[in-house]
């Protein structure tokens, strides 16, 4: 774990996985995980794979970056207790949410999900909801599936049922350097030495602390 990595809820990004844990996480067999795990251009380490990078690698996302999402969607979720308060508290309303104290370590033991396994959210046999899905009469959120293999496409589940239930779209932080060092970054929150492209897991590390550190002091100024 890198020194920037310590500022953020431990639980969420701690250590490795190993080669049955990754497999289970993926929902897939272990003898299919070093293939999967090429495909996506994980490094093995001594006592498995890192979670920080099967997040920003397989999912796609930046997890030292879902604390702040995860306010966002409580903020977004919440209403008065009573209107006639004058000072009503403001809870989260979304029963999905509301439990919700680390969304990274909530997506970590979710885990991935083949689409057609949720057919019983939707309310169908899965024998119909094939059918649904191959006909396109599924809504499924607006997010791209993650592809395992030619016919395994898997969902995050709590991006399924907020989108089938609620019709939230979880929308998660994309792990990308290019939004931290491009034109259409916020001036103060480019990188003045952006890291090379064959960067190693420390330089992402920092490039996404300097993201997160310039977000807080951002947000503080409203």
């Amino acid at each position: 774990m890198s020194k920037h990595e310590t500022f953020f809820p431990k639980s969420s990004i701690d250590g490795e996985v190993s080669v049955a844990d990754l497999g289970h996480h993926l929902g897939v067999s272990r003898n299919s995980v070093s293939a999967i795990a090429a495909m996506f251009g994980l490094t093995k380490f001594a006592k498995g794979y890192r979670k920080l990078d099967i997040f920003r690698q397989i999912h796609g996302i930046e997890p030292l970056l879902l604390p702040a999402r995860l306010a966002e969607l409580k903020a977004t979720g919440s209403g008065p207790i009573n209107s006639a308060d004058t000072q009503p508290e403001q809870p989260c309303l979304i029963a999905e949410i509301i439990d919700i104290t680390d969304l990274a370590v909530t997506l970590w033991e979710q885990g991935l999900v083949h689409r057609a396994d949720f057919a019983f959210e939707y309310g169908f046999a899965r024998g119909t909801f094939c059918k649904k899905l191959k006909s396109g009469g599924i809504s499924f959120p607006p997010v791209a599936a993650i592809q395992l293999s030619p016919n395994r496409e898997m969902y995050r589940p709590l991006e399924v049922i907020l989108w089938q239930r609620h019709n939230i779209a979880l929308t998660l932080p994309r792990a990308t350097l290019h939004s931290l060092i491009g034109p259409l970054a916020p001036p103060q929150m480019r990188l003045a030495n952006p890291p090379p492209a064959d960067r190693d897991p420390e330089a992402v590390d920092q490039a996404v602390f300097a993201l997160a550190a310039a977000s807080v002091v951002e947000k503080k100024r409203f």
